[in-house]
């Protein structure tokens, strides 16, 4: 039987200093970035930018919380950092379409809620320009396989519904404000200096972070609304 100590851990769910670095020093300086107009940020950000400085003192605990909380009933083993460098895609010969996929780098798979990577991926992974109006589309796909794989491998508990996918997705939005805002910032930057680990746990976040990572352009642009809408739904 399993019982909690081989569920391994979330980094993002359980509070320990190196998360709380990470964390709260990303959100100090995507924050600052929209608080002081710095890079592609223009004026007229700075109401959302005090909102996410708020979240500095209260994220981490929260994404405790919805790690520990989640619907015992359900559980599944999560990759933990599903993002797109850590999956491999085999495409068909003499083509440039993908037709299998595998994980790599399994240093924190945990057991939890089905939802967490898949709100970790899209997150982190799927522009938002393609996510935000495509969200629905997305989740019914996830869930569609889920079902399938349970009825293929004779699974006879209850399967979650669609309406359990929605439910949780919308429980879990502080996380996917979480990831937006501290683990995208790294995936999607223009240069391969985002983070200096070696000094996460003894410096100030300006001297572990590169600031360029949440100002420049191509971030701005594809975060802005996400940000209005975590403002719009009260994640922020």
């Amino acid at each position: 039987l399993i019982d909690d100590s081989d569920k391994g851990h979330f980094f993002a769910g359980m509070n320990n200093p190196l998360k709380i670095s990470v964390f709260n020093g990303a959100i100090h300086m995507l924050s600052k970035a929209l608080i002081n107009k710095l890079g592609s940020w223009p004026a007229g950000w700075e109401d959302i930018g005090k909102r996410i400085q708020k979240q500095k003192d209260v994220l981490c605990n929260t994404l405790e919380e919805l790690y520990k909380n989640d619907d015992k009933k359900f559980e599944v083993l999560n990759h933990g950092d599903v993002w797109s460098s850590n999956m491999m895609f085999k495409k068909m010969e003499y083509t440039n379409i993908p037709v299998a996929v595998k994980f790599i780098d399994f240093q924190t798979p945990h057991l939890g809620s089905f939802m967490w990577d898949v709100i970790y991926f899209m997150h982190t992974s799927v522009k938002p320009s393609i996510r935000r109006p495509n969200v629905d589309v997305l989740l019914k796909a996830y869930y569609e396989s889920l079902t399938d794989n349970l009825k293929f491998f004779k699974f006879h508990d209850d399967i979650p519904s669609f309406e359990d996918v929605q439910n949780e997705a919308s429980r879990l939005r502080p996380a996917a404000f979480a990831f937006v805002s501290t683990v995208m910032p790294i995936t999607v930057a223009s240069t391969k200096e985002a983070l200096d680990f070696d000094k996460i746990a003894t410096h100030i976040p300006e001297d572990f972070f590169n600031q360029d990572i949440f100002t420049e352009e191509k971030f701005v642009k594809e975060v802005a609304d996400d940000l209005k809408d975590f403002v719009k739904l009260g994640v922020i």
